[in-house]
């Protein structure tokens, strides 16, 4: 049986979070939008509430199970489709404002790009 020091747990957890501030800040990361915080904290209090759900036991628990299952596995699926498609709709949205703001208006009224000269 291995002994387990609430001392030494607790040390190591100390460290580890330490070491991951530490080397958040010297990693090479591009610049992206940020991600809101509350929108992690908000669908993970979610799962955990609906972990019961899905693992529990007792008298009426098989008529239970299914829907549990059906939350965590939306709210996982909700949440990760989240974090991947915002950065890139930012990075679109960015990309269009970008092209738009080198259009202009010609003598015309059509809009071109603003490095082509007229004739």
């Amino acid at each position: 049986m291995i002994k387990r020091s609430p001392v030494a747990t607790t040390l190591l957890t100390i460290g580890l979070t330490l070491a991951g501030a530490f080397a958040c800040t010297k990693l090479p990361v591009a610049t992206m939008p940020q991600v809101d915080l509350p929108t992690i904290m908000v669908t993970a209090s979610l799962i955990l509430g609906a972990l019961p759900l899905m693992f529990g036991f007792g008298e009426g628990s098989e008529l239970r199970r299914p829907l549990g299952v059906a939350i965590v596995g939306g709210l996982v699926v909700s949440q990760l489709l989240t974090l991947y498609t915002t950065p890139v709709l930012y990075l679109v949205f960015n990309d269009i404002k970008r092209h738009v703001g080198r259009l202009r208006v010609n003598r015309h009224g059509v809009l071109t790009p603003s490095g082509i000269v007229n004739r």
